[in-house]
């Protein structure tokens, strides 16, 4: 007797994860004990973060101190509008939760799907817990190989890790280090949180389609559960993109400046053998991180519809009944108009979005070179 295998929901990793942050309370009436705390802990972050970064930028500081602080309040302010479009309007994301939920009950109901459906679903999972983890373990990382360098340093001449209020004095080094080193964690966490909430959503959305070429391919299905299907998903794609899209145009474009701005101090640090190069460098991976994520979410969504299409063509319709055929030219005529995730149609995010961005940032820091600022 051959074992099914387990078919777990792919976002109830994600939907713990939201609480956890203090992001966004699936049962809005009922939530968990330390959902509140959270959102009191991520308000607090923000603001000890902005102040700090942007009193410090005024003030009369080192120039490369001065770029690497104005770094962290771009990051901050993109983090913060992350945020709040999350945990201020969440209601269109329970919305869209729901639609993913309806989705995966329905084809746990499906004949024949369950084994790739276990394997679809284990797969998204270890793609979302990976993706949020390089975010949560960034802090720790950079905390630990600062502090290996300043070992080596004398009291006077060690730097913290990042620019940071924290409430104790300037003799108590390791403490404050620490304070620091949890703050960005929790923000960082919540970012890496609010990219996997798109990129999970755009994996379930490529998980139903792929549902649906394997309906598509098996000629003993009836060919109106694959319309009402692909009318679904269609409908899920146009509220992932109406909610997410302006969360993704200002990752591009913030990720732009920052990355911009961390690669020139990252190339100046490496110059003056400053030890600070090791976590620059590591900031600098995670902020060319997060444009790809966007990218990477919206080229599934692409990359599925074209899949799609062809399934629907090579389908055998020539050998179907008129029923069938007249189904199978509905789904052929909607998965011909291939589905891309866009802003206010400006711009389509893919991977050749990514590549420009990319290019776009090497231009800036070869002008910031140049000008030897």
């Amino acid at each position: 007797m051959i074992r099914k295998k387990e078919i777990k929901d792919p976002l109830l990793f994600l939907e713990s994860l939201l609480e956890w942050m203090g992001l966004v309370s699936i049962a809005e009436d009922r939530r968990p004990w330390y959902y509140v705390p959270m959102v009191v802990l991520q308000h607090m972050a923000h603001i000890n973060g902005l102040m700090a970064t942007s009193l410090y930028v005024l003030g009369d500081n080192p120039f490369f101190s001065k770029m690497e602080s104005t770094q962290y309040f771009i990051s901050l302010l993109h983090m913060v509008a992350k945020y709040y479009n999350l945990h201020y309007n969440s209601a269109p994301y329970r919305r869209l939760i729901a639609t993913a939920k309806h989705l995966w009950e329905e084809a746990k109901r499906r004949p024949r799907m369950e084994n790739l459906l276990a394997d679809l679903s284990k797969d998204a999972d270890k793609k979302m817990k990976f993706f949020f983890f390089i975010f949560a373990m960034g802090s720790p990382a950079s905390c630990l190989v600062t502090l290996l360098a300043n070992m080596m340093q004398e009291p006077e001449d060690r730097g913290k890790p990042f620019v940071v209020w924290d409430p104790v004095p300037e003799s108590w080094y390791w403490t404050s280090c620490f304070i620091e080193g949890c703050c960005m964690m929790v923000v960082l966490s919540m970012l890496g949180t609010t990219l996997v909430a798109c990129y999970g959503n755009c994996l379930q959305a490529a998980i139903q389609t792929r549902i649906l070429q394997e309906m598509l391919e098996d000629s003993s299905l009836d060919l109106r559960a694959c319309v009402q299907l692909h009318q679904n998903i269609l409908r899920y794609i146009e509220e992932i993109n109406n909610y997410f899209s302006g969360q993704m145009f200002l990752e591009i474009v913030f990720s732009s400046l920052q990355t911009a701005i961390r690669g020139y101090v990252c190339l100046k640090f490496l110059n003056a053998g400053n030890p600070k190069v090791i976590s620059s460098f590591f900031f600098l991976s995670l902020c060319l991180l997060g444009p790809l994520i966007v990218c990477l979410s919206g080229h599934l969504i692409t990359d599925s519809s074209e899949n799609l299409f062809r399934s629907a063509y090579n389908n055998a319709w020539y050998s179907a009944s008129p029923r069938d055929k007249s189904s199978l030219v509905i789904v052929l005529c909607q998965a011909s108009k291939i589905k891309r995730l866009n802003y206010k149609n400006l711009l389509d995010f893919n991977m050749e979005r990514y590549s420009v961005v990319v290019q776009g940032t090497y231009s800036y820091i070869t002008l910031l070179q140049g000008a030897d600022l």
